[in-house]
Protein backbone atom coordinates (compact mmCIF):
# COMPACT_ATOMS: atom_id res chain seq x y z
CA UNK A 1 0.00 0.00 0.00
CA UNK A 2 1.69 2.98 -0.66
CA UNK A 3 2.18 6.45 1.58
CA UNK A 4 -1.48 7.92 -0.15
CA UNK A 5 -3.42 5.11 0.50
CA UNK A 6 -1.97 4.81 4.32
CA UNK A 7 -2.56 7.88 5.13
CA UNK A 8 -6.45 7.83 3.80
CA UNK A 9 -6.73 4.84 5.49
CA UNK A 10 -5.56 6.02 8.99
CA UNK A 11 -7.92 8.72 8.48
CA UNK A 12 -11.26 7.02 7.42
CA UNK A 13 -10.68 3.81 8.92
CA UNK A 14 -8.83 5.45 12.12
CA UNK A 15 -6.09 3.43 11.72
CA UNK A 16 -3.71 4.08 14.42
CA UNK A 17 -1.18 1.57 12.92
CA UNK A 18 -1.21 4.42 9.88
CA UNK A 19 -2.02 7.18 11.91
CA UNK A 20 2.20 7.68 12.11
CA UNK A 21 2.47 7.92 8.63
CA UNK A 22 -0.48 10.91 8.49
CA UNK A 23 1.72 12.21 11.62
CA UNK A 24 5.37 11.98 9.64
CA UNK A 25 3.81 13.47 6.57
CA UNK A 26 2.13 16.51 8.08
CA UNK A 27 3.21 17.66 11.10
CA UNK A 28 6.38 19.76 10.31
CA UNK A 29 4.41 21.66 7.37
CA UNK A 30 1.35 21.99 9.41
CA UNK A 31 3.63 23.57 12.12
CA UNK A 32 5.77 25.84 9.75
CA UNK A 33 2.21 27.37 8.19
CA UNK A 34 0.82 28.06 11.64
CA UNK A 35 3.79 29.33 13.29
CA UNK A 36 3.55 32.08 10.62
CA UNK A 37 0.58 33.20 12.09
CA UNK A 38 1.43 32.59 15.64
CA UNK A 39 5.07 33.03 16.14
CA UNK A 40 5.11 30.70 19.37
CA UNK A 41 6.36 27.37 18.90
CA UNK A 42 4.57 25.79 22.11
CA UNK A 43 1.27 27.19 20.97
CA UNK A 44 2.07 26.62 17.53
CA UNK A 45 2.60 22.56 18.34
CA UNK A 46 -0.50 22.47 20.25
CA UNK A 47 -2.75 24.02 17.58
CA UNK A 48 -1.49 21.33 15.42
CA UNK A 49 -2.30 18.66 17.61
CA UNK A 50 -5.61 19.55 18.25
CA UNK A 51 -6.17 19.55 14.38
CA UNK A 52 -4.78 15.82 14.27
CA UNK A 53 -7.47 14.94 17.69
CA UNK A 54 -10.42 16.72 15.99
CA UNK A 55 -9.62 14.87 12.78
CA UNK A 56 -9.51 11.58 14.55
CA UNK A 57 -12.53 12.28 16.39
CA UNK A 58 -14.48 13.69 13.13
CA UNK A 59 -15.98 11.10 10.83
CA UNK A 60 -15.50 13.12 7.51
CA UNK A 61 -14.11 10.78 4.77
CA UNK A 62 -11.76 12.09 2.25
CA UNK A 63 -11.78 10.64 -1.05
CA UNK A 64 -8.19 11.63 -1.95
CA UNK A 65 -4.95 13.36 -0.08
CA UNK A 66 -5.91 16.49 -1.75
CA UNK A 67 -9.01 16.86 -0.27
CA UNK A 68 -6.93 16.07 3.13
CA UNK A 69 -4.81 18.25 2.80
CA UNK A 70 -6.90 21.33 2.21
CA UNK A 71 -9.04 20.03 5.38
CA UNK A 72 -6.19 20.16 7.93
CA UNK A 73 -4.69 23.67 6.28
CA UNK A 74 -8.09 25.03 6.64
CA UNK A 75 -8.08 23.39 10.21
CA UNK A 76 -4.80 25.19 11.15
CA UNK A 77 -6.21 28.83 9.95
CA UNK A 78 -9.45 28.58 11.87
CA UNK A 79 -7.38 27.60 14.99
CA UNK A 80 -5.03 29.82 14.45
CA UNK A 81 -7.02 32.78 13.50
CA UNK A 82 -9.65 31.53 16.76
CA UNK A 83 -6.33 31.94 19.15
CA UNK A 84 -5.23 35.15 18.32
CA UNK A 85 -9.19 36.37 18.68
CA UNK A 86 -8.91 34.51 21.79
CA UNK A 87 -5.80 35.69 23.19
CA UNK A 88 -6.87 39.53 21.46
CA UNK A 89 -3.21 40.16 20.52
CA UNK A 90 -1.80 43.13 18.49
CA UNK A 91 -4.48 44.25 16.39
CA UNK A 92 -2.34 44.51 13.46
CA UNK A 93 -1.73 40.47 13.64
CA UNK A 94 -4.96 40.29 13.71
CA UNK A 95 -5.74 42.60 10.96
CA UNK A 96 -3.07 41.15 8.55
CA UNK A 97 -4.80 37.68 9.16
CA UNK A 98 -8.23 39.08 9.00
CA UNK A 99 -7.60 40.85 5.10
CA UNK A 100 -6.99 37.09 4.41
CA UNK A 101 -10.16 35.93 6.01
CA UNK A 102 -11.69 35.77 2.69
CA UNK A 103 -9.04 32.94 2.03
CA UNK A 104 -11.26 31.81 -1.36
CA UNK A 105 -10.54 28.69 -2.06
CA UNK A 106 -7.65 29.87 -4.40
CA UNK A 107 -5.97 31.35 -2.37
CA UNK A 108 -5.99 28.10 0.06
CA UNK A 109 -4.74 25.79 -2.75
CA UNK A 110 -2.05 28.18 -3.39
CA UNK A 111 -1.11 28.33 0.38
CA UNK A 112 -1.35 24.93 0.06
CA UNK A 113 0.27 24.45 -2.56
CA UNK A 114 3.65 26.11 -1.27
CA UNK A 115 3.63 24.00 1.87
CA UNK A 116 2.76 20.89 0.20
CA UNK A 117 6.58 21.34 -1.77
CA UNK A 118 7.91 22.46 1.12
CA UNK A 119 6.72 18.91 2.95
CA UNK A 120 7.78 16.86 0.03
CA UNK A 121 10.57 18.50 -0.14
CA UNK A 122 11.41 17.43 4.06
CA UNK A 123 9.89 13.94 3.22
CA UNK A 124 12.91 13.46 -0.06
CA UNK A 125 15.53 14.53 2.27
CA UNK A 126 14.71 12.25 4.28
CA UNK A 127 14.95 9.33 2.26
CA UNK A 128 18.81 10.53 1.45
CA UNK A 129 22.20 9.51 2.69
CA UNK A 130 22.60 10.09 6.66
CA UNK A 131 25.49 12.66 6.21
CA UNK A 132 23.55 14.65 2.90
CA UNK A 133 20.54 14.86 5.17
CA UNK A 134 22.19 16.05 8.11
CA UNK A 135 23.86 19.17 5.88
CA UNK A 136 20.47 19.81 4.02
CA UNK A 137 18.55 19.86 7.16
CA UNK A 138 21.35 22.70 8.77
CA UNK A 139 20.94 24.43 5.85
CA UNK A 140 17.26 24.80 6.24
CA UNK A 141 17.90 25.71 9.73
CA UNK A 142 19.73 28.65 8.35
CA UNK A 143 23.44 27.58 8.66
CA UNK A 144 25.49 28.75 5.93
CA UNK A 145 27.84 26.17 3.78
CA UNK A 146 30.73 26.83 6.07
CA UNK A 147 28.72 26.55 9.34
CA UNK A 148 27.49 23.23 8.24
CA UNK A 149 31.14 22.10 7.62
CA UNK A 150 32.25 23.20 11.34
CA UNK A 151 29.16 21.81 12.95
CA UNK A 152 29.60 18.36 11.21
CA UNK A 153 33.11 18.46 11.48
CA UNK A 154 33.48 17.95 7.62
CA UNK A 155 35.98 19.92 4.98
CA UNK A 156 33.83 22.68 3.23
CA UNK A 157 34.67 20.11 -0.36
CA UNK A 158 33.13 17.73 1.40
CA UNK A 159 30.32 19.28 2.46
CA UNK A 160 29.98 20.88 -1.25
CA UNK A 161 30.40 17.11 -2.43
CA UNK A 162 27.71 15.82 -0.24
CA UNK A 163 25.96 18.89 -1.26
CA UNK A 164 25.69 18.45 -4.88
CA UNK A 165 25.04 14.29 -4.84
CA UNK A 166 22.01 15.58 -2.55
CA UNK A 167 20.55 18.31 -4.74
CA UNK A 168 21.03 15.50 -7.67
CA UNK A 169 19.15 12.71 -5.50
CA UNK A 170 16.54 15.07 -4.64
CA UNK A 171 16.05 16.63 -8.34
CA UNK A 172 15.19 12.84 -9.32
CA UNK A 173 13.23 11.73 -6.52
CA UNK A 174 11.26 14.68 -6.95
CA UNK A 175 11.02 14.74 -11.00
CA UNK A 176 12.20 18.00 -10.94
CA UNK A 177 15.65 20.29 -12.10
CA UNK A 178 18.40 20.99 -9.78
CA UNK A 179 17.94 24.33 -9.93
CA UNK A 180 14.37 23.86 -9.37
CA UNK A 181 15.91 22.50 -5.59
CA UNK A 182 18.66 25.07 -5.21
CA UNK A 183 15.66 27.98 -5.96
CA UNK A 184 13.36 26.00 -3.48
CA UNK A 185 16.63 26.15 -0.94
CA UNK A 186 17.14 29.62 -1.17
CA UNK A 187 13.44 30.81 -1.19
CA UNK A 188 12.71 28.78 1.71
CA UNK A 189 15.75 30.35 3.80
CA UNK A 190 14.37 33.63 2.86
CA UNK A 191 11.44 32.90 4.15
CA UNK A 192 12.71 31.63 7.06
CA UNK A 193 15.21 34.35 7.87
CA UNK A 194 12.23 37.10 7.41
Amino acid sequence: MNNSKLILDAVNNKNANSWQILFDNYYSSLCAYVNRFINDHEITQDIVQEVFIGLWKSTQQFTDEKNLTYFLYRSCYNRSLNHIRNVKLQSDKLDKIEDKSSFENEDVYNETLKEEVVRLLYRNINQLPTQQKEILLLRLKGYGWNEVAEELNLSINTVKSHKKRAFQKLSEQMNVSELFIVVLFFSINLFQNH
